[in-house]
């Protein structure tokens, strides 16, 4: 059954992983994809509905 009215969110165990494989690098990358999921106005795929 697919879940409707929600958004895609961060991967937090794979970016975490990559963080310590790139000594840090990526943690700027890490915290824009956050950024832009959590406080970016999204809308609904299958029904158009806006949230935020």
């Amino acid at each position: 059954m697919v879940k409707r009215h929600t958004q895609a969110t961060v991967n937090h165990v794979l970016h975490c992983l990559l963080t310590f494989v790139f000594i840090g690098l990526w943690f700027p990358v890490w915290m824009f994809l956050w950024w832009v999921s959590t406080f970016n106005a999204w809308r609904c795929n299958d029904c158009g509905v806006k949230n935020k």
